[in-house]
């Protein structure tokens, strides 16, 4: 290394590590060098000295001077120092001591195993005469740097002398055809980045255009900071690997000089959000910066004005509200300097949700929170916290924007509002559980440490392979590794199986699948998870639509809730997106985690109840068709109902007495039991007050936002049922709201539905009980 024309560490003994070089005249350069230094004793004894200023055997000498520091250690035990001051041998140490290095001198250092020099080649007092040359030598080098194998030479690829494998954080540089452009360049592994191999880094460095590039180093000394315009201090722009700075030995700094301070000489624009949706609001803001690029204070005689381009939409002032999707460009003017910057819109979001079902943290502790959006152009997006209600009625934790922190033991349930989603979470503190088994998810894992799969391909004919592999990991020592040969003469479409020894079993709807998967960029290639239901049927779940993207990714995808209990999740798959696509190569699985929510299974509700008086029997109804089929099945649900004091259909069928007609915001009370016909949240809040324990809410149709709304004003100390007719029997608990969908039935010939579906509710020893009927209609 080489500062200010003085050399501060010799170049490496080894030819195979070069240094980046900057001459006095502005020329950079790669180079690699061979050291030739040597020390002249009065007799014409040549010795040479191997290092200068680094960690060295002392099989030969080695010089250290101020730029190693203030001492030198001699360990003794044959270790000989020479202290040499303005040229003067001035002491000669052979016992362990702590050697102070003099600022107008060096120090020579040697093992007497090897070298008879401080014995019988010099004395206390001998001038001696030292030449620090390196081969190639020339005299005009301003700064160097140590570093590894020249990656790029003359613009082409050059050879690897200093090997490096695999994919790990990079530090490099180099310099473009004309020598007017530095390039420094640091590849981060960790934070969704892989890292990169030294071809993919030679590759990338031919790409944007350098001459001649250098690899300098690697792993946690990968850092690389900046001062920003307009900003006053220096900043990280790479993500550490190890979470921390390491020290390092050495570091290339690059400092402005020239200009004058104070002399509005640019801006830089910001914006909010660096990512928004059509309709979601964007501000801009500038900071103006002097000739050295430090902040200025805004002038109040200079006016800055706004523009926004790209996409429609509507502006107030530096505000920005887009009406499509594209790239917006935020424009500003000010004090005749122009700057920019770019926000991608996205479309309406398709899917919203949070990253877990389920968050399990101990008292004091925090977790962070993500919401992830999928938009209806497809492209997945992480959905800013401050645009997000969140909600924790439950009282056992706190949520400040970012992280929810955990207060006090118990179990509740996280409510989350986004525009027109609204999704929730469960959250457990303390390990604790709830009483309603109903409630509590459960949940499948494989962390791919152990066998548990075999290979499966289609057509049979196809080459695939399934074993556990150390090569590409995302946590813990293994993972899954699929291979596959694709790049075959086959026309059908192909696909490749990892068949587990032992199926995830899936007993509650609602759940979600998780995976971290690894590609290294598979173009028509697809990802699919394989379920089989209780019927046998198989379900086949798009996990991922496009492999090409390269490194780690974590999919999640929730299961559709009509498939048919218990199901298993009895494979993971990849399969041709087009026929012949001529992939070939290995994908990789880490963490499968499969949690089922609080859906289905109601037998297993602790308010379920085999036997009682009902105070009211509910039914999904029955729509009419040309068969006879409709008056046989209406006589056999009329039996049924009649037991109940008050009975209600969504779809009304038959003359029971006791039959409600659909009359919206109407309450009627029976036993312990009101039940209310959902008209609006104001009607059902007050009607609620004043109702007894128990409350039954009758809605017809039952979206998202209508559920969130209903579970935040119904949640309280009564019993609370909510129910509404649907395609499907589910059974639901949020925030202690039972939400019960019953199907109506079209009895037909073809469809050869034999049973029909109602819900009791009552009271049973002074507690609220219910009861799921199916009454059969036919053989």
């Amino acid at each position: 290394n080489v500062s200010e024309g003085e050399m501060i560490t010799s170049p490496p003994t080894e030819e195979e590590l070069a240094s980046l070089v900057f001459t006095a005249d502005g020329a950079v350069l790669t180079q690699y060098f061979k050291p030739n230094m040597t020390v002249t004793t009065p007799s014409g004894r040549v010795e040479k000295i191997n290092t200068v200023n680094k960690f060295d055997s002392l099989m030969n000498l080695a010089m250290y001077n101020s730029f190693w520091g203030k001492t030198f250690t001699c360990n003794g035990g044959g270790e000989q120092v020479a202290v040499v001051v303005e040229d003067t041998v001035t002491e000669i140490i052979t016992q362990e001591s702590l050697v102070e290095i003099p600022e107008n001198g060096y120090l020579l250092a040697g093992l007497s195993d090897f070298t008879d020099f401080f014995d019988t080649a010099i004395k206390v007092g001998d001038t001696l005469k030292t030449e620090l040359y390196f081969d190639p030598y020339f005299g005009d080098i301003e700064t160097a740097i140590g570093g590894g194998t020249v990656l790029v030479k003359n613009g082409a690829k050059a050879p690897i002398t200093h090997m490096r494998y695999g994919r790990d954080s990079r530090s490099a540089a180099g310099i473009s055809r004309d020598g007017k452009t530095l390039y420094l360049i640091t590849a981060d592994k960790g934070n969704g980045s892989i890292g990169m191999s030294l071809d993919e880094l030679t590759r990338f460095m031919l790409s944007i255009g350098v001459y001649d590039g250098i690899n300098l180093d690697g792993g946690g000394s990968t850092q690389l900071v900046a001062r920003a315009y307009g900003e006053s201090g220096i900043s990280y722009i790479n993500s550490l690997e190890n979470g921390y700075a390491r020290p390092v030995a050495n570091a290339l700094g690059i400092v402005l000089t020239g200009g004058e301070p104070g002399i509005l000489d640019g801006i830089t624009v910001k914006t909010d959000k660096a990512e928004i949706n059509v309709g979601e609001a964007v501000t801009a803001s500038f900071i103006p910066y002097d000739q050295l690029y430090y902040p200025l204070s805004f002038d109040a005689d200079i006016t800055a004005e706004y523009t926004f381009e790209g996409v429609p939409g509507s502006q107030n002032g530096n505000t920005f509200i887009p009406s499509d999707s594209g790239t917006l460009t935020c424009i500003v003017n000010y004090g005749g300097f122009q700057a920019y910057s770019m926000v991608t819109v996205h479309d309406p979001d398709r899917y919203v949700d949070v990253d877990r079902p389920l968050y399990s943290v101990n008292v004091g502790e925090t977790v962070p929170v993500v919401i992830n959006a999928i938009t209806k152009g497809g492209e997945q997006r992480i959905v800013p916290l401050s645009d997000v209600a969140v909600n924790i009625p439950s009282g056992i934790a706190t949520f400040d924007g970012s992280v929810i922190t955990a207060k006090k033991a118990g179990f509740g349930t996280i409510n989350f509002s986004y525009g027109k989603f609204c999704f929730s979470a469960y959250l457990s503190v303390g390990g604790v559980l709830p009483d309603d088994s109903l409630a509590e998810p459960t949940s499948y894992s494989d962390d791919f440490e152990t066998d548990n799969a075999s290979a499966l391909s289609y057509p049979s004919e196809t080459p695939s392979a399934y074993k556990l592999s150390n090569e590409e990991v995302k946590s813990g020592k293994y993972s899954g590794k699929l291979w596959f040969d694709f790049d075959n003469e086959i026309t059908d479409l192909q696909s490749a199986y990892a068949v587990f020894n032992s199926p995830a079993l899936l007993n509650r709807s609602g759940g979600v699948l998780t995976l971290d998967v690894y590609s290294p960029g598979f173009e028509s290639t697809q990802l699919k998870a394989m379920i089989t239901d209780s019927a046998g049927n198989v379900r086949r779940i798009a996990l991922e639509n496009d492999l090409s993207f390269t490194g780690w990714k974590t999919v999640s995808v929730t299961l559709p809730s009509d498939i048919s209990l218990p199901a298993k999740l009895s494979r993971l798959y990849v399969v041709e997106g087009k026929a012949e696509s001529k992939q070939r190569g290995a994908v990789y699985f880490d963490n499968l985690s499969l949690i089922a929510g609080g859906a289905g299974d109601y037998d297993k509700d602790e308010f379920k109840e085999e036997s009682f008086t009902p105070s009211f029997t509910i039914t999904g109804g029955i729509n009419a068709t040309e068969t006879l089929l409709a008056p046989i099945a209406a006589l056999k649900v009329k039996e049924s109902i009649e037991k109940a004091p008050v009975s209600y259909s969504f779809d009304a069928f038959t003359k029971a007495e006791n039959t409600l007609q659909k009359e919206s915001g109407k309450t009627v009370t029976s036993g312990n039991v009101t039940l209310i016909q959902y008209k609006d949240l104001s009607t059902l809040e007050e009607a609620v007050k004043t109702s007894e324990q128990t409350v039954a809410v009758i809605v017809s149709e039952l979206n998202s936002t209508l559920k969130y709304n209903l579970q935040q004003a119904l949640s309280n100390d009564k019993n609370v049922f909510v129910i509404s007719g649907g395609e499907n029997l589910n059974v639901e608990i949020l925030g202690g709201v039972r939400f019960i969908t019953l199907p109506s039935l079209t009895p037909s010939i073809l469809t050869n539905q034999k049973s029909f579906v109602t819900v009791d509710i009552g009271t049973k020893k002074g507690k609220t009980v219910y009861k799921i009927n199916r009454i059969k209609l036919w053989e």
